[in-house]
């Protein structure tokens, strides 16, 4: 519970942060089917919202986008966890 409010905290401070934004650059690393299937409109509406942010994206596999955030060649990473051959989630009754 601790790091999920740390989490949250975390994001309010970048939400902040973001509508303060009025130019530069921001580069978002993005998995392959979130860039194609759930990108598009936010992107649109950010653009309209922020016009003098240059935009850039790019894919990486979900590792990858945080190594890529650590290592400054990206802003922001929007990924997932995934553990092949998990237990598949059960189904409520």
């Amino acid at each position: 519970m601790a790091r999920a409010c740390r989490v949250l905290d975390e994001l309010d401070r970048a939400w902040h942060e973001l509508a303060r934004l009025t130019g530069g650059t921001l580069r978002l690393g993005t998995f392959q089917t979130a860039g194609i299937q759930l990108l598009p409109p936010v992107l649109s509406a950010f653009r309209r919202a922020y016009p003098d942010v240059e935009l850039s994206v790019a894919f990486h596999d979900p590792p990858d986008g945080i190594t890529a955030v650590a290592a400054g060649e990206i802003d922001l990473a929007l990924t997932h966890a995934y553990e092949p051959g998990g237990r598949p989630p059960s189904r409520p009754p």
